[in-house]
This record gives structure tokens, sequence and C-alpha cells, in this order.
């Protein structure tokens, strides 16, 4: 069971961090959910007035990268709006059930536009 444990435990945790992240960042939501088109997926999508949150969630039992980062970002350049996109700069959130390697934790210092969440920060907002 265990090996197979993240492949099964993996939609639960994106609808968990799609639930908690009303609660994790100070905005008013229209809609959270996910996304995808062809190739491109989002786990989380959030729509507000300061803009759109794209995130990734990771239940592995590596550190996530920044490498995913950069993955989220390149992803979010190909959401499809039907009425334009959202005003503001995307927000970019990643969830991880066993931490950040050191350079994305550098990276989510640095820029006010990557914040970086874990299991404990996800199941106390999702509540």
């Amino acid at each position: 069971v265990a090996p197979e444990l993240p492949d099964y435990v993996s939609p639960l945790f994106e609808r968990l961090c799609q639930r908690s992240l009303r609660r994790l960042l100070d905005r008013q939501f229209s809609e959270v959910g996910q996304w995808w088109f062809k190739e491109y997926e989002l786990d989380v999508l959030g729509l507000s007035e300061s803009g759109l949150v794209a995130g990734e969630c990771k239940f592995t039992n590596s550190p996530v990268s920044e490498g995913v980062l950069t993955d989220l970002e390149r992803t979010t350049t190909e959401v499809q709006w039907s009425q334009g996109p959202p005003d503001g700069e995307p927000l970019y959130v990643l969830f991880s059930r066993s931490g950040y390697t050191d350079d994305l934790k550098r990276v989510a210092e640095t820029c006010d536009d990557v914040q970086l969440f874990d299991l404990a920060a996800v199941i106390s907002a999702a509540g």
C-alpha cells in the first residue's frame, strides 16, 4: 500500500488545498477550483479582484524544487480566458507534504508572488 499511497491521496490533497486557499490567503475569491486544457493543468486556480492565484500540490516523499515553480509559471501563461484575465499579477502558491528544497525557499523569500504552504498549514486552514 505504501508505494501507491501518493497516487491514491494526491487527488484528495488537491481538493484539500483548494478548500484551504480561502483561509490561507487574505483575498476575496469569486471562484476556486482546478483548471486544465490539453496537456496543461493547474491543481489550484483562484480568481479574485487582486488577480489570479495558481497553485501546484505535491503529495510526494521528496521536497518540492524550483523546477515545479518554473513549470507552474509556464502553465499559468496557457490559461484560456472567456472574458479576459483578471487584473493584477499572478500569485503562485505551492503546497507540499514533504517540504521544499533550499533553492525554492530562497526564491520564495525574495519574491512577493510566491508562497509556500506545508501539510500542517493546509490541514489547519481546511478546518
